[in-house]
């Protein structure tokens, strides 16, 4: 004992001397300056119920969970909403394995009792659903136990740490008294605690938002913040070589444009939930796996990273990263950054971000890198990368850019899913998708409006790759509404919508791209390069093929939030006086007041924050500037879709694809969607004499049974049908060359009637191409 107590005393020294505390020469110190950061619209709320808080005490824990849309407004009449159920196990796998401790679970919040101290518990919400239940949110991890007590005005002569009357006013002196006692809980009350460089060890988990009773009942985060201070140079709070889970839930990481990261995480597992890491001279968060064999979990919900002077999130390593709910906004530089995502030989790393908003960032919004380990490997890795229902928008650069580096080293390979995303108002690209290696890409229900580059770029230097965008919506961009280039990755377009980008609507220049089902909306040279199946194009505003779209495209060079007024580029046409105008695809009807000048309009409500150069919208007057995907009766896009052979009509857009809903819609989850991943020979080429098409899926198991003439169609260049004979083979789609040999310009239709084992329709009817 008398040895670890000499050791505790000389760890306390030296971390003191280490922990950059200053005495009377802050002053001398130059603090950089604080940006004046963009005014962003409220956030969308996420939809997804799931718990976001979870703090245990003796033998209790109190939870806290968002219910998703069913909170407010009040369901519909004769509609119940959502019906939760609490579920509780000892691991992430075992959680829904037991009946729910609670059903069904009402509220916000909910403090259990009874529990066995010291045994690790994992929560998880489900939908009552008609089947049973359904998961929901992530699953989070408590360890139920007495806690260790700080308050930051307790007095420092009375403390033990062991009752609230007792708490330690130090939050290091705290943790060290739990890692003492060999690990355990630390609660520490609202308040604004002294600047220090807090280590937090191995075992020890952290809990703020108490009142001065620590009464478990009564913790809220967001009324009694916890905020912790950091000190030059150092990070505010710090973490690494961990074994087991730590958990930190409820504190503000406040690192006064002094600390160089609010929280640093070296080769741990860690839970981050309700954290805030703030206005930090490098990066809010920093998630580091030095160890390239092991994939390190890391788990953040209802966080924000804000105002920090590096990146809000920065990543690196191999890791298994969850953000769901969270926020990373008004950062110097990207919101988040995975320089790079490392899949380790004969393992997976992933990064699923679900529900997550990306806004107002000084560069990227979101910029994840895949990588390879520095010496490769003999099987090779899988990385995955999932992004589900998030916002991207007003970022100085890129929304979103997914760079795949897998040319060096051929084993590796990945997926890349992107599911009803919004990326609107960047200063680049919506979405940039750079794919060199075997990871074949899906983009489904995105919407990417307003962007001063292209509304999506698909591109690779060496690999020929696909990417496959269904149900999605690319308007009133600077540049094109998609456009793949630079290399050999072919992009097939399901059910879309391109309307008013300035630089065409749908660009092929590297590989002859696939475009089905697809309308076309005012949009000047609507397909270059492409195969097409299918497709609508209208330029008359008279006939609207759509039930609500924009009827005016026009340039803004700049906006004058003082004067509530924008200027539209020299040449750029002006809408009428009594149009409605959407900036940045915000969603907010705007009114003329007047014309300062020819090209100067006084507008109202006054934009607040605008990246320009961008472009405005102009809707008929009254409009309330909402898309609505509907397809009017009788219109050009009824019945025009790429439907099977003998099937019924199939209508262009994106309503009427198979899992379509509104583009950029925040709904239900989507789930696995069948759809088409590979192509052998690459798509855009022409497969050689003897030669047979091997088309790959992802989502689901191709059902043999769904393959024959109405589901898989090879046409001519001519658009005539082909005779072949096409067939399935441990889950592939075979194509073998039909008599004659392979026609040159050809097309293969796969139809929705193609389909998986669970009876799931293709997510994607695609047209793939050959060469032209």
């Amino acid at each position: 004992m008398r040895l670890a107590l000499v050791g505790l005393a000389a760890l306390v020294l030296a971390l003191g001397a280490c922990s950059g505390r200053l005495s009377g020469d802050k002053d001398k110190i130059p603090l950089p300056k604080i940006p004046d950061f963009p005014e962003l619209p409220p956030p969308t709320a996420p939809t997804t119920p799931s718990l976001v808080s979870a703090a245990p005490g003796a033998g209790s824990v109190r939870l806290d969970w968002i219910r998703g849309d069913e909170d407010d407004p009040a369901p519909p009449e004769g509609d119940t909403g959502t019906v939760l159920a609490l579920f509780v196990g000892t691991t992430p796998s075992d959680v829904y394995d037991a009946a729910p401790v609670v059903d069904p679970l009402e509220g916000t919040t909910l403090t259990l009792t009874g529990l066995v101290d010291g045994t690790p518990l994992v929560f998880g919400l489900a939908e009552v659903v008609e089947a049973g239940f359904a998961p929901t949110g992530e699953v989070l991890t408590v360890v139920p136990g007495a806690p260790v007590y700080c308050r930051a005005d307790a007095d420092p002569t009375l403390a033990d740490g062991l009752t609230p009357a007792t708490a330690f006013a130090s939050p290091f002196l705290a943790v060290l008294t739990a890692f003492g006692a060999g690990g355990g809980n630390v609660w520490l009350a609202g308040g604004d605690y002294a600047p220090f460089a807090l280590p937090i060890f191995p075992g020890v988990h952290l809990y703020g938002g108490f009142d001065p009773t620590f009464d478990l009942a009564l913790r809220d985060p967001e009324a009694l913040p916890t905020v912790l201070r950091g000190v030059p140079n150092q990070p505010v709070a710090a973490i690494q070589d961990t074994v087991e889970t730590m958990v930190v839930d409820g504190l503000v990481f406040d690192g006064g444009t002094v600390a160089r990261a609010g929280f640093e995480i070296t080769d741990s597992e860690v839970e981050l939930r309700r954290v805030i890491a703030r206005t930090c001279l490098g990066p809010g968060i920093r998630l580091n796996a030095a160890d390239d064999q092991n994939p390190l979990g890391v788990k953040l919900v209802d966080c924000l990273a804000t105002g920090n002077l590096a990146e809000g999130l920065s990543l690196s390593g191999a890791l298994d990263l969850v953000a769901h709910g969270c926020r990373f906004e008004t950062n110097v530089q990207e919101g988040l950054d995975g320089d790079d995502l490392i899949a380790p030989d004969d393992e997976t790393a992933s990064a699923r971000l679900v529900e997550c908003r990306f806004a107002g960032n000084g560069a990227e919004g979101l910029d994840i890198d895949l990588g390879t380990p520095l010496f490769g490997g003999v099987v090779g890795g899988v990385a995955r990368i999932s992004v589900e229902r998030c916002v991207f928008e007003s970022n100085l650069g890129a929304g979103v850019i997914v760079d795949v580096d897998f040319e060096a080293e051929p084993l590796w390979s990945g997926t890349v899913e992107l599911i009803d995303i919004t990326s609107r108002g960047n200063g680049a690209e919506g979405l940039l998708l750079d794919i060199d290696g075997p990871a074949p890409t899906f983009v489904h229900g995105g919407l990417f409006a307003a962007n001063a580059g292209d509304g999506v770029t698909v591109r690779s230097e060496v690999f020929p790759g696909l990417a496959v965008i269904s149900a999605s919506a690319s308007l009133g961009n600077i540049g094109a509404g998609i456009r793949s280039t630079v290399g050999n990755t072919a992009v097939l377009v399901s059910h879309g919508v391109v309307s008013g980008n300035g630089d065409g609507g749908i660009v092929a220049e590297a590989v002859r791209g696939g475009v089905s089902s697809t309308v076309a909306w005012l949009q000047p040279s609507p397909f270059a390069n492409a195969a097409e199946a299918g497709t609508v194009v209208v330029d008359d505003v008279a006939s609207p093929t759509l039930n609500a779209l924009p009827v005016l495209f026009s340039d803004v060079a700049s906006f004058d939030d003082v004067a509530g007024s924008v200027t539209l580029a020299a040449g750029a046409p002006v809408p009428e006086a009594d149009a409605v105008l959407e900036l940045q695809a915000d969603d907010v009807a705007r009114t003329i007041l007047s014309f300062v000048t020819e090209t100067e309009l006084a507008v109202d409500p006054a934009p607040a924050f605008l990246v320009t150069p961008t472009r405005l919208a102009a809707w008929p007057a009254g409009s309330d500037v909402l898309e609505d995907w509907r397809v009017l009766p009788g219109t050009a896009a009824e019945g025009a879709g790429m439907a099977p052979p003998g099937g019924d009509p199939v209508d262009a857009g994106p309503l009427a694809s198979p899992a379509g809903d509104p583009p950029g819609a925040v709904g239900d989850p989507a789930g696995a969607l069948f759809r088409l991943a590979t192509t052998s020979p690459p798509a855009g080429t022409t497969p050689g004499p003897g030669e047979t098409l091997v088309l790959g899926f992802l989502g689901g198991v191709l059902d043999p049974g769904s393959v024959g003439a109405s589901s898989v169609v090879l046409r001519d260049g001519t658009g005539a049908e082909v005779p072949t004979t096409p067939f399935a083979q441990d889950g592939d789609l075979h194509v073998p060359e039909p008599a004659g040999g392979w026609p040159a310009g050809a097309t293969l239709e796969l139809h929705r009637t193609l389909g998986d084992t669970d009876g799931a329709p293709l997510a994607a009817p695609v047209v793939v191409p050959f060469a032209p």
